[in-house]
């Protein structure tokens, strides 16, 4: 399992506000927090080596 798979990814129902969401950050376990996820944006640097998407083969 990487550092971002979670054992039960789908934690709220899709008819109510969000009651919790996974906290992930590098180099540590996923943790289960209470409420909605606070917004914001995952960029990746431009600069970095690109990797191949998973389940692409070279």
């Amino acid at each position: 399992m990487s550092t971002y798979e979670v054992p039960q990814p789908i934690l709220n129902s899709p008819f109510e506000e969000p009651a919790w969401h996974w906290f992930l950050e590098e180099g540590q376990l996923p943790d289960k927090r209470p409420g909605r996820r606070p917004a914001g944006y995952f960029c990746r640097d431009p600069h970095a080596p690109q990797q191949p998407e998973a389940g692409m083969s070279e």
